[in-house]
């Protein structure tokens, strides 16, 4: 079994905590992890060997490799496939370099890497920060299109998954769409799967 963390924005001693209390168990933390927001040597600090992340659009992506548990910015991780990263609806009220990244999202480059992998790939649980577009308006009632919810909408129409794991929008949800299950995971929310 894996256990999937929402978002924590930078809660690492709950984060660790739930690791702790799965040793036997693989902890995926779903992006907004708070790279950046906390230094690299303190998240480091009794790092857990179960707990790992990816980034989400509150983490300073350049910064995530030195984190360990890093996962990276998309593949295969054990049976899933993740994909990190997302627009921020609130970024003109933060603050470039302190709380907001200009790289919150995959690159072009990055997307059609990403998605040739996928195509590759043979995981039916994709993982991501954000969610496909078609979940974002049948479940959120979310019309604007955002570079990584339209990837993650092509990647659902190139090969279907049989789960779809999310966090960033902060709701614990259970639905199904088009034979696809999807789980929305709220802040400091544990899932299992």
């Amino acid at each position: 079994r894996m256990i999937f963390l929402g978002d924590i924005h930078g809660d690492h001693h709950f984060a660790k905590s739930i690791a702790a209390r799965y040793p036997k168990d693989k902890v995926i933390q779903v992006g907004d992890f708070g790279v950046g927001l906390i230094s690299s040597d303190e998240l480091n600090e009794n790092f857990p060997d179960n707990l790992y992340f990816f980034c989400g659009n509150h983490d300073k992506r350049r910064e995530a490799p030195m984190i360990k548990g890093y996962m990276g910015d998309f593949g295969e991780f054990d049976d899933i496939f993740f994909v990190s990263g997302a627009d921020s609806i609130d970024k003109d009220w933060r603050t470039p370099e302190v709380d907001w990244w200009e790289d919150e999202e995959l690159s072009c480059n990055q997307m059609k890497q990403c998605l040739e992998a996928w195509e590759r790939s043979d995981k039916n649980i994709l993982v991501a920060h954000d969610i496909p577009q078609s979940f974002a308006e049948y479940v959120y009632k979310i019309y604007d299109n955002s570079a990584t919810r339209n990837l993650l909408q092509v990647m659902i129409e190139a090969r279907k998954p049989k789960i779809v794991v999310a966090g960033h929008h902060h709701k614990s949800i259970t639905s199904e769409l088009n034979g696809i299950k999807y789980r929305g995971i709220d802040i400091n929310e544990v899932c299992e799967i």
